[in-house]
């Protein structure tokens, strides 16, 4: 992925985000799991969410509720180089393992939750 930036379309949902990760190659899932860790389902492994550079990300708003809020991350497992997507929730309804992992989390040069790099 090239560092070009753009901010998220308006109205963009998850599944739109997943579909174009998906479409750059980005297949495998991960998730964040108490401990503020993130679990490669690839590999199967639990990696440090600071070592996991995201290089596109995109955040979604809820349509029906701007209360929903998730950041959908293309990331690389540290471990075994699978390429997959990170779901986090963010805001108020955030739960504490996806605020860990948000926390932690290398988005990119410059890149910064509303922004897609690609």
């Amino acid at each position: 992925m090239s560092s070009e930036q753009s901010t998220t379309p308006p109205g963009l949902t998850i599944m739109e985000a997943l579909e174009s990760a998906a479409d750059a190659g980005y297949t495998t899932q991960f998730r964040s799991v108490e401990g503020g860790e993130v679990r490669c389902e690839a590999g199967g492994h639990r990696v440090n969410p600071a070592a996991i550079s995201a290089g596109s990300i995109w955040r979604i708003e809820g349509t029906s509720d701007a209360a929903d809020m998730m950041i959908v991350a293309a990331v690389t497992c540290p471990r075994c180089d699978a390429r997959g997507t990170l779901t986090l929730g963010y805001g108020p309804n955030t739960s504490a393992a996806d605020e860990a992992v948000l926390h932690h989390l290398d988005i990119g040069d410059g890149a910064h939750p509303g922004t897609v790099t690609t």
